[in-house]
């Protein structure tokens, strides 16, 4: 247990140190400042027209030589103007479009300025090595290791796979280990999905909320076999057909 915390210290050391922008950061622009574009947000993620009233905002800065296409995103505070995120992305036609898709290293923080996250990204915006999640008391939440098991079958880029090795509650108990025990992961605003893990894979019921509707599901090493959702006031369910590996829908 010793060797593991070790191990660990050492590479937050690592990242942090080396390969994580500081708070404080000056990013380098590009030559031409109006070039930069703005986006403004509200508490729950959506965009407003002005700086006025808004949660958040988000710089979109041409980085380096115009032909590499890079970007620096650079989120703010409104209220502090202290850094919510930082990363970078290339120009894939239309990077902004359909959200952001991160390449390189990517770092982010909550409004008291804690570390909320540390991961990174390949040219394609798919996850690598590892990622490193934290709660807002500063307290370590997550550590995810990004396997890679092959190759994506359209685009043919790497493809990876989450294996959870530590999910600890707000005061560092341990509810995953190695990829055993129950997780909960957060998405934007009040979205999640928990469930039980066993060797990393689903399994028995898992539930959670999206697109303003809760869903259950049931899974089996880690396929799934039975799902419903649920609407105000009508209920939806849904039975995976195995033979078509897609759902039913039934009113």
């Amino acid at each position: 247990m010793k060797y593991i915390t070790v191990l660990f210290l050492i590479l937050i050391a690592s990242y942090s140190n080396f390969c994580y922008p500081k708070k404080g950061a000056q990013f380098i622009r590009h030559e031409h400042d109006l070039d930069t574009s703005y986006t403004y947000f509200n508490s729950n993620g959506e965009i407003i027209d002005s700086k006025i009233g808004s949660y958040s905002y988000q710089q979109i800065i041409p980085y380096g030589s115009d032909s590499l296409d890079l970007y620096n995103i650079v989120h703010y505070y409104t209220e502090t103007d202290s850094l919510k995120s930082n990363g970078y992305s290339y120009n894939f036609n239309h990077p902004f479009e359909f959200g952001v898709k991160y390449t390189g290293e990517f770092v982010s923080y909550f409004p008291n300025g804690n570390l909320e996250s540390l991961q990174r990204f390949d040219e394609y915006s798919e996850p690598i090595d590892s990622s490193y999640y934290y709660y807002p008391n500063g307290k370590l939440k997550m550590i995810v290791v990004h396997q890679e098991i092959g190759k994506k079958m359209f685009s043919g880029t790497t493809d990876t796979h989450p294996f959870y090795l530590l999910y600890l509650d707000s005061v560092g108990n341990y509810l995953v280990k190695r990829g055993n025990g129950f997780l909960r992961i957060s998405g934007p605003g009040d979205s999640y999905i928990e469930g039980e893990l066993k060797n990393n894979k689903k399994e028995g019921k898992w539930s959670g909320w999206n697109m303003g509707t809760f869903y259950e599901e049931l899974y089996h090493d880690d396929l799934l076999f039975q799902g419903k959702r649920f609407k105000k006031k009508r209920r939806y369910c849904a039975i995976l057909s195995r033979k078509y590996g897609k759902y039913s829908n039934i009113s």
